[in-house]
């Protein structure tokens, strides 16, 4: 019997509070819950996933969500209910955008994609439990165009789906939020979607997938004609278990021309489809029809063909869930009140069916895993630096198995976890010659933590310039102070006065002072915009002019980010970056900041033989950015550079001789800094001779 183990480390992950357990229910309409809704309606409130969720919340205590839509169930083309009619967490605010046509529309791991090939109409979906995290799955294809993402207070994301065929996913996130749809809505050529999953990343739940199709068979899941075929979008969903059912319209419905034809290609596709899943390391349950009336399909080829599941089962150590045998016949699941139609269950049905899979789901369940892992050994501390230094430990044993590692600072009851469970770590951003406290300590996949090891480290001293000069030290006539400057933009307010290299108002407008080099964060403040309108910002745009956008600008509620960098510095060229905002209310305003060169100049006196240090003390643009300097360089004309320029805390330090002393000569030295934030700025140090 196979073991589980993939789901079983799921599921105590889920426990532990450091993953997701993800389970796919796939096969025909019967795993859609067709003829489960009101006088045999499909709707997915009364489906196999949402009973099961239902019913494993009440038989354990992992949360358990079912807050997605894959594919239209193909109920659209079978019964002529589109996917807004059986899903009513969808919607189309704007009239019909994406929409599930004919049987010619493509296929997917949960029937037919929605497709929109000519509006801007967006399809809104709304999870039924708070979610800031969405995973988006659509088609990919050299052929298709593009569409947006956006959700209330979490901007708007473009996705592009040309490319080699495959099943494409991007990754949403906005504001925990529970009352606001996540809208897709396309933007050019053709868009076909597969579906959404959103769920809260601080909550680590078991995660249900809603697979089933009407109509569907064994071959058309193990069909692989595309890269989003089935199969492969069903690879792509990465689940831990999947739950299989074939069976109903293979035997009433098997397109084949004799029953030994589709007997045996109906073994055939449930092997290839076992095949690509457990290759990938995907548990499977393999399931039993439905009985169907016999009018429909003699009783003895319904037991024959439950026979195949059990058998391939049996020879790949797989469970059974056997609704075939636990109904019965139809006859008796009929009398019994379970039957709707020849084929399928009705809500009573699908309950039923559910509490049987729970069970089987959970005696995968692993036994409570209380015990810690245990770690052996110390800290090796190794590589320091002037602000850090390389920790390692050695491998930790589990009864189940290590799930990964951390380390903590300096004391207090927050740690790190090293990424893909690696046990050494690099630790930086220390101040240079300072002691530090470290501890390291592993984890299992139920959160368990072992007993940590602790080991301290004292980074290096900060290596002096020539002549062990600290830059603290230098004379404040070779010191220059630069003023640093915010660089947000509160658009409606009025500054009493202006401060140096900080935005200010002119003629209506706003400027802020800008290096043509510099490539650094704006921020505009559009809350008076906002608060006078009672709305909330959705989507950004910027249009620019001279300057190039480094980032796309991001909303963080009343705040828009933005990175941007060059400047067109030749006489009347215009620099400028207009932001569009679009409300949720549905108007649209923009607001724009002008940028010009910094005016003026910081000077020093130098006499042309002088060689000399010289500091300039970023401090205020370090604090401004709330960001530290992580590399400097020096450009200097005129002057020559003798010891290169080194970074210092906030000061940077260089030494400097000679200048030219011609009538004309310009002497000055640049300085780029690059930060930890990502940001890079110059300032410059004019210099005036004197002969002394």
């Amino acid at each position: 019997m196979a073991s589980y183990t993939r789901t079983q480390a799921a599921l105590a992950a889920v426990s532990g509070g450091t993953g997701y357990a993800k389970i796919g229910l796939l096969g025909d309409s019967t795993m859609a819950g067709a003829k489960a809704g009101t006088a045999g309606a499909a709707k997915r409130a009364t489906s196999p996933v949402t009973f099961l969720r239902d019913r494993l919340l009440a038989t354990q205590s992992r949360p358990v969500i079912a807050s997605n839509w894959i594919g239209d169930q193909r109920f659209a083309v079978t019964n002529s209910i589109d996917p807004y009619t059986f899903d009513t967490r969808l919607s189309q605010p704007d009239g019909a955008g994406f929409i599930a046509t004919s049987g010619a529309t493509p296929i997917s791991v949960g029937g037919s994609l929605l497709v929109n090939t000519a509006t801007a109409n967006r399809t809104g979906f709304l999870p039924e439990i708070p979610t800031d995290t969405t995973d988006v799955y659509y088609a990919v294809n050299t052929t298709l165009g593009a569409f947006s993402i956006a959700r209330n207070g979490g901007g708007t994301v473009q996705v592009n789906q040309a490319g080699t065929s495959g099943m494409g996913k991007t990754t949403y996130s906005s504001p925990l939020n529970s009352v606001d749809p996540i809208y897709l809505a396309r933007t050019s050529g053709g868009a076909y979607v597969i579906g959404m999953d959103s769920y809260n990343s601080a909550i680590k739940s078991v995660r249900l997938f809603g697979l089933g199709w009407s109509g569907g068979r064994a071959a058309d899941w193990a069909g692989t004609l595309t890269g989003f075929d089935p199969l492969n979008g069903l690879l792509a969903l990465n689940l831990d278990l999947v739950v299989a059912r074939f069976g109903t319209n293979d035997i009433s419905n098997p397109g084949a021309t004799t029953t030994s034809t589709n007997a045996t290609a109906y073994q055939a596709s449930i092997n290839k489809i076992l095949d690509a899943l457990l290759t990938a390391g995907t548990d499977v349950i393999l399931a039993t029809h439905y009985p169907m009336n016999t009018s429909v399909t003699p009783q003895a080829v319904q037991d024959t063909y439950a026979g195949y599941v059990r058998s391939i089962a049996a020879t790949r150590g797989l469970k059974v869930h056997d609704t075939y045998a636990r109904v019965g016949t139809w006859a008796a699941a009929n009398t019994d009140g379970k039957m709707y139609d020849n084929l399928h269950p009705n809500a009573a049905g699908y309950q039923d069916d559910a509490a049987a899979l729970a069970t089987l789901v959970m005696e995968i369940d692993p036994a409570v895993d209380t015990t810690g892992p245990v770690m052996t050994g110390e800290i090796t501390v190794s590589a320091p630096t002037t602000s850090g230094a390389t920790l390692s430990c050695s491998a930790a044993t589990d009864a189940v198995g290590v799930a990964g590692y951390e380390y903590s600072i300096d004391g207090g009851a927050s740690y790190t976890v090293i990424p893909n469970a690696a046990r050494s770590v690099v630790v930086s951003g220390r101040p240079a010659g300072t002691a530090h406290a470290v501890r390291m300590r592993a984890f299992d996949a139920a959160g368990n933590r072992a007993a940590p090891l602790s080991a301290s480290f004292t980074t290096l001293a900060e290596q002096p310039a020539e002549n062990a000069v600290v830059a603290s030290t230098v004379a404040e006539s070779r010191r220059v102070a630069f003023p640093g400057g915010t660089r947000v933009v509160a658009f409606g307010s009025f500054p009493s006065a202006r401060v140096p290299n900080a935005p200010y108002l002119e003629a209506a407008r706003w400027w802020s002072e800008k290096h043509p080099l510099d490539e650094r964060y704006w921020v505009a403040d559009i809350t008076i915009d906002l608060d006078e309108r009672g709305t909330t910002a959705v989507g950004v745009e910027p249009i620019v002019a001279g300057v190039t956008v480094l980032q796309q600008p991001v909303i963080q509620g009343k705040l828009i980010l933005v990175k941007l960098g060059g400047f067109n510095a030749a006489t009347g060229a215009v620099n400028f970056c207009t932001l569009r905002v679009t409300c949720a209310n549905g108007e649209r305003f923009d607001r724009t900041i002008g940028f010009r060169q910094p005016a003026g100049a910081w000077w020093i006196d130098k006499d042309a033989d002088d060689q000399s240090y010289y500091v300039a003390d970023i401090g205020n643009d370090l604090i401004d950015s709330g960001t530290t300097a992580t590399a400097v360089k020096a450009f200097p004309v005129g002057v020559v550079e003798l010891v290169p320029a080194v970074i210092q805390g906030p000061l940077i330090l260089v030494k400097l001789g000679g200048m030219d002393t011609l009538p004309a000569g310009v002497n000055y030295c640049d300085f780029r800094i690059d930060c930890a934030n990502g940001e890079r700025f110059y300032r410059s140090i004019q210099f005036n001779r004197v002969d002394n």
